[in-house]
């Protein structure tokens, strides 16, 4: 039985695509070049993501269109990736993401010294946690903007 989607009842059937392999958690995921790393992870049987990191519960594609933070995870040793909108490629590294992730030592060095982007610890990250749908005071969401994951254009 397949996880995935081959003959769509409005898109019609899948396009042919060449496969690549993946590296999830050191054991080899096959996928479909181009498709999102989270597409790869679900057909597999993926189904945790990452851990929050008060509570550490789980926690796994939500939005699917890049706006939340419910898929991130730890790609090639770079945390805060949002794998729904993260193409897959050969060799890939990816890890489940526990808390506001950590960078591989020796990686991002350069990012991190004079950027505020990338911060760990921050009390706006520390709002965020467990709040929903703007909850959080207003001060810390005007910190959201500087305080999350960097996003690509």
């Amino acid at each position: 039985m397949t996880r995935r989607v081959i003959d769509h009842p409005v898109l019609g059937p899948a396009a042919r695509r060449s496969r690549v392999t993946i590296l999830f958690a050191g054991e080899p995921v096959e996928a479909f070049a181009g498709e999102p790393v989270a597409a790869a992870l679900l057909a597999a049987g993926v189904r945790v993501f990452r851990t929050t990191s008060k509570r550490r519960e789980p926690r796994q594609l939500f939005c699917g269109i890049g706006r939340c933070t419910d898929c991130v995870m730890i790609v090639d040793g770079q945390p805060n990736v949002r794998t729904c909108v993260t193409a897959v490629r050969e060799g890939m590294r990816v890890e489940v993401q526990h808390g506001r992730g950590v960078w591989e030592r020796g990686r991002g060095e350069a990012a991190l010294s004079g950027s505020s982007r990338l911060r760990t610890g921050s009390r706006a990250a520390d709002s965020r946690e467990g709040t929903a749908g703007g909850t959080a005071r207003p001060a810390a969401r005007a910190e959201r903007a500087t305080d999350g994951p960097e996003e690509s254009a």
